[in-house]
């Protein structure tokens, strides 16, 4: 078993204090501010740090640190990005203009000779947007904030590997 399990489900406070993440919001005085009403994509005006993805590493870069002493360990990662809501911090959505990416490769059609479970799920992917019934500027900001979580998280995977390093474990660790 885990002798350290941390948990947050997703980006909502609907947990409560079970969402650790959410806990140690509050405990850093944080507020981390609702989503624009109907809104898709969005930027969210907080520090990087704040984030669930950089809270998740956070406590893998920490574990990891501790363990050196400790002979062999095993460790799982489980970031909430890239996935729904399409709700990166700003600091990474500014940095793809929805505007200037490609719209959707869809083709009217494409999904007929498919099974009726993906024809179902293209009506509600991504917590409840209606890939057909979605507008195209929609897609371009749900692309947008995609690559943004992206890159967040392979910042913060990059910077987990660099504490490895620096902890001087690398070499007898495998990343998966």
């Amino acid at each position: 078993g885990y002798t350290q399990f941390w948990w947050s489900h997703d980006l909502t406070d609907t947990w409560g204090d079970a969402n650790q993440w959410r806990a140690w919001l509050r405990s850093e005085r944080v507020e981390w501010p609702e989503a624009p009403r109907n809104e898709r994509a969005w930027g969210v005006p907080v520090d990087p740090k704040y984030h669930q993805s950089a809270w998740c590493f956070d406590k893998a870069i920490n574990f990891m640190r501790q363990q050196k002493s400790h002979g062999p360990w095993l460790m799982s990662v489980n970031c909430f990005q890239p996935h729904h809501p399409f709700f990166p911090v700003v600091e990474y959505y500014r940095r793809y203009d929805p505007e200037k990416l490609p719209p959707p490769a869809y083709k009217e059609g494409e999904l007929d000779n498919k099974p009726d479970y993906q024809r179902k799920a293209n009506e509600r992917a991504y917590s409840g947007i209606s890939f057909r019934r979605t507008d195209d500027l929609t897609h371009r900001k749900v692309k947008a904030a995609y690559y943004a979580m992206i890159e967040q998280v392979d910042f913060e995977v990059g910077r987990t590997l660099e504490a490895l390093e620096e902890s001087g474990q690398a070499e007898n660790t495998i990343v998966i």
